[in-house]
């Protein structure tokens, strides 16, 4: 077999045929049908679910990436300010089944990053087997980010250097030279804005980790689920199938082929992209690193369905999954070192103040839509909603009939600050 094409799939075991006979092998789907019932963001659990495949996977499977080979190990942060989104339960169960599977390093608990280096140059013991896990290859599981990691002022820069794909990496300390081999490292971690911001500070927004950080927001309440129902549990059964397809996954190697069709849209959809970077003023870095988050996705989801071949609807799926993801980044860098409202709230009365003094008397108002169109990379959508709640309390602007949606005018308190001076800022 030729090192491009793709191993045979492995035929699933009894209990995953019985799960779902009529459809095709696929973990996230599984792994997201079998937790359901309980109360984190679906969002949450997907990509937790991404992140234990890319655990499995470790350095086995590989895309060819000009010069070097782009392996699909991802750093994938929960976020939410709010207790109520569940954060901990989908990294807990992850964890609980790559420890099952004993296949890659699962580390948790607090502990330096050169703590974690010398576990990865260490081999694991391995009960299930009894052949040690051997190799840098690894899934950090932090359920509080921040409260993780020793404090180091050289951490945001380790963090973003690890990263990267190592055959050979060598670090030295006093007590002598320390060796790992293929450093393949995942991260699956939790973390609210508030406490987010003291880590993810402006050498890590500027200098590579937040854009090399896929940030997840809730997409969605879920009904309540008390736990007190036996029936609400994950059942042993539904856990074994999750263990059995990750032992499926974990047999993967080699390198991902593009189909033609997939190659033909990833080649238009980066064109696109790449000339965006002359316009498009993103100061995480996002847009600019988007492709290497959307390929590594696009193996993630074709190593979901046990095959090395990504698909023309495995790029469009990563390329929709990724891009979704940058009113997160928009939104984090719009509160770095400032008031956020303070600065959403002065381009919303200033865009309505040019409204108004160009009306020439007539009542001009500004849809919503209107809004997000004109200010899409420094608005994102759940901001905008908050502010013109806030506006509208602090009677600075009023909603009126415009078409099919409501528009917005300043009021007359508002004119009058603008009126006094132009220059005015909120």
């Amino acid at each position: 077999m030729s090192s491009n094409s793709p191993p045979p799939n492995s035929a699933p075991s009894a209990t995953n045929a019985s799960l779902n006979s009529n459809q095709k092998f696929d973990f996230i789907k599984t792994f997201c049908k079998l937790t359901k019932e309980f109360e984190s963001p679906t969002s949450f659990w997907k990509w937790s679910a991404y992140a234990a495949v890319a655990a499995q996977l470790r350095f086995n499977c590989y895309l060819n990436w000009g010069t070097s080979k782009l392996y699909p190990n991802l750093y994938v942060l929960l976020l939410a300010d709010s207790a109520a989104y569940r954060k901990d339960a989908p990294p807990e169960l992850v964890a609980e089944l790559l420890k099952e599977c004993q296949h890659t390093k699962v580390i948790m608990g607090r502990a330096s990053w050169q703590g974690i280096t010398d576990e990865l140059a260490a081999d694991a013991g391995n009960k299930r087997t009894g052949i040690p896990i051997k190799d840098g290859a690894c899934i950090v599981i932090a359920l509080e980010l921040t409260a993780a990691f020793v404090e180091d002022p050289s951490l945001v820069k380790m963090m973003t250097e690890g990263y990267a794909f190592m055959a050979e990496y060598e670090y030295i300390l006093r007590k002598g030279k320390t060796k790992i081999t293929n450093r393949c490292i995942n991260l699956l971690g939790g973390s609210n804005e508030t406490l987010l911001r003291d880590m993810y500070n402006t050498q890590a927004n500027y200098g590579g980790l937040l854009r090399r950080t896929c940030l997840i927001k809730p997409d969605g309440r879920r009904p309540p689920n008390s736990l007190d129902d036996p029936n609400s549990l994950m059942p042993a059964a539904h856990k074994q199938i999750l263990i059995d397809q990750l032992d499926i996954i974990k047999n993967l190697k080699g390198e991902f082929i593009r189909t033609l069709d997939a190659r033909r849209v990833w080649k238009d959809f980066y064109i696109k992209l790449y000339k965006s970077y002359e316009h498009v003023k993103d100061k995480s870095g996002f847009v600019e690193g988007a492709h290497t988050l959307i390929s590594k996705l696009a193996m993630l989801i074709a190593a979901s369905q046990n095959t090395l071949v990504i698909t023309e609807a495995i790029i469009y799926k990563a390329i929709d999954e990724i891009l979704s993801l940058k009113e997160n980044y928009t939104n984090f860098m719009l509160g770095a070192g400032k008031n956020p409202h303070a600065n959403l709230g002065a381009i919303i009365l200033s865009t309505l103040w040019s409204y108004y003094q160009s009306s020439n008397g007539v009542v001009k108002s500004l849809q919503r839509r209107e809004i997000l169109l004109k200010h899409w990379n420094e608005i994102s959508s759940e901001d905008l909603d908050k502010l013109l709640i806030t506006l509208e309390g602090a009677a600075l602007i009023k909603m009126i009939p415009n078409g099919s949606e409501p528009g917005y005018i300043l009021t007359d308190t508002a004119k009058d600050i603008f009126m006094k001076d132009p220059k005015t800022k909120t």
